[in-house]
């Protein structure tokens, strides 16, 4: 699996309860910021929760984007745990 930052611009209930629906152990950074664990593409992530696609929910924006293994800043004590656990997942290679 891969983790994923997914950014709506502004915040979207219906979005939000996609997103709660498909990724149950996804961390929550603000209400427009949640990482989620998923090996799917990003646009597939996106059209999943509504914010792109045939199924996209009325006025919603925003993106997905892989993690790729560096972060930094001044956040909750909880987000740098859900990191750790999850930290093999940012550091994974893939053999081509």
């Amino acid at each position: 699996m891969s983790l994923l930052a997914v950014v709506p611009r502004q915040r979207n209930q219906n979005v939000e309860e996609r997103l709660q629906a498909a990724y149950s152990n996804d961390f929550s950074l603000s209400s427009t910021c949640f990482i989620v664990d998923d090996e799917a593409f990003t646009g597939d992530v996106a059209r999943k929760i509504g914010l792109t696609g045939g199924h996209r929910v009325a006025s919603s924006s925003g993106a997905a984007f892989e993690l790729g293994g560096g972060y930094s800043g001044h956040a909750t004590g909880s987000l740098w745990e859900w990191l750790r656990k999850h930290e093999e997942k940012l550091y994974k290679t893939v053999a081509i």
